[in-house]
């Protein structure tokens, strides 16, 4: 960092850019799992429109005859649609009670570590909101791909109002073919009695008759649990000579014997903060499959920032601004009175979803219900492992037992029952949260 001058020095857009592209925060981001339906692109404008494509089997041409006039076709199974992006935006204050403390320390030494280190927490705390920034179009695009609609709201703190709505399916005609419901033994989390195999192969019978494929399928952590434990597919893999365990590749090979060809199968587990400071999943854990049959479903679009437009002018000659990756937009803007530097994450955004015909649901109604894993001590000394609470039909891995003593034993492993007389579980192993459950460490 070059030598600082003055307070205006410390915190510019420039500074922050460079602390982002250092410490990789962007670059070192995982891209999410359905980013890759709906790669990213720049817009000019706040308005975007595109086409939404019916996906139908071409028609054969038509028969004619000799020096005769050309029969026209008329031109079917497409109709645009248009909207306006949705803004966010959200900051950080250095407030003047800050100002007064660095003037006072930057007088002795602009460049002390207590100048530095102020820099580096100030910019580790903006890059929360960029990794938000980052995060924000995913829950969009699966909203998308399971219901063709979305809302987006403000936080808790800001009046929690939904500013945003976005509904492609207005008639609801793509809700009434595109999602089938599963009631009773048929769904899925019934996994005694359901048959995922005959209805993906139904699935797939119904997409051949528009002339597509299935290329990959989506579920949750918890669909995915009830997809292996199911029993039909577990007497199937039993018949398999030399598996050991039920992989996704397993399941794939049973797929591709009952639909004819294979299909990806992709858990979607990924988490987020909402505004109101939740913890959410971008895509249902639990009652839905969807059924992708083309690998681009749409484009995500960014587009130009108020703070951006303004910049040039007049009015925004106190904003500094620059453009990061993804449409991620930051700036910085200095008060008068009080006197205060504002730090600004900002982002248009919105998904279209031109090829919305080419993707397919299953859905079942699903119980919120959640069950807690706990460890016991079981009279030995050191920390146990911290309490996890997920949803009915969710797995976790064993946490391990380090640190723990009893006298002269050590932890060896855990159980159910605090005599020992329950199922073991061992470190690294796999526990479904089927109801709640206290796991005693047993000593050897």
């Amino acid at each position: 960092m070059a030598e600082i001058k003055s307070l205006f020095d410390i915190i510019t857009t420039k500074e922050i850019k460079d602390f982002v592209d250092r410490s990789a925060v962007i670059k070192n981001k995982k891209p999410h799992i359905l980013e890759r339906f709906f790669p990213v692109k720049d817009r000019k404008t706040l308005t975007v429109e595109w086409l939404k494509r019916k996906v139908t089997l071409s028609r054969v041409l038509n028969a004619s005859t000799f020096d005769s006039d050309v029969p026209l076709r008329g031109y079917k199974g497409i109709e645009s649609a248009k909207t306006q992006m949705a803004y966010f935006n959200e900051g950080q204050m250095v407030g003047e009670n800050d100002l007064e403390k660095l003037h006072d320390v930057m007088q002795m030494n602009p460049n002390s570590p207590s100048v530095i280190e102020f820099i580096r927490q100030t910019f580790e705390r903006f890059t929360e909101l960029i990794n938000g920034a980052y995060d924000t179009p995913e829950y969009m695009r699966a909203g998308l791909i399971t219901n063709a609609s979305f809302t987006a709201s403000q936080a808790n703190e800001y009046g929690g109002a939904q500013l945003y709505s976005y509904n492609y399916d207005v008639d609801g005609t793509w809700v009434a073919e595109h999602i089938t419901p599963l009631t009773g033994t048929d769904a899925w989390s019934d996994t005694a009695n359901s048959d995922p195999l005959n209805d993906i192969d139904a699935m797939a019978q119904k997409v051949s008759q528009k002339g597509l494929r299935i290329v990959e399928m989506i579920m949750g952590s918890t669909t995915y649990t009830q997809f292996r434990n199911n029993a039909k597919i577990r007497t199937l893999v039993s018949k398999i000579p030399n598996i050991i365990g039920i992989t996704p590749d397993v399941l794939n090979s049973i797929i591709t014997q009952y639909v004819g060809y294979s299909i990806k199968i992709t858990v979607d587990d990924e988490s987020f903060m909402n505004t109101d400071d939740t913890t959410k999943f971008y895509y249902p854990q639990a009652g839905c499959v969807s059924f992708i049959c083309r690998p681009e479903l749409g484009i995500t679009y960014f587009g130009l920032t108020p703070e951006e437009i303004a910049k040039d002018s007049r009015e925004g000659q106190n904003l500094d601004v620059t453009r990061l990756e993804r449409g991620i937009v930051i700036s910085t803007e200095w008060k008068k009175k009080p006197v205060q530097k504002t730090l600004i994450c900002s982002m248009i955004t919105l998904p279209t979803f031109d090829f919305m015909d080419a993707v397919y649901n299953l859905k079942w109604a699903t119980s919120a219900t959640q069950y807690t894993l706990t460890y016991n001590a079981n009279g030995g000394s050191g920390t146990v492992p911290s309490a996890e609470t997920k949803d009915a039909g969710s797995t976790t891995t064993v946490a391990a037992g380090t640190g723990l003593t009893k006298g002269s034993d050590t932890f060896s492993k855990w159980n159910t029952e605090a005599d020992g007389s329950g199922t073991d579980y061992n470190p690294s192993s796999t526990f479904t949260f089927n109801g709640n459950q206290t796991l005693y460490a047993i000593y050897a």
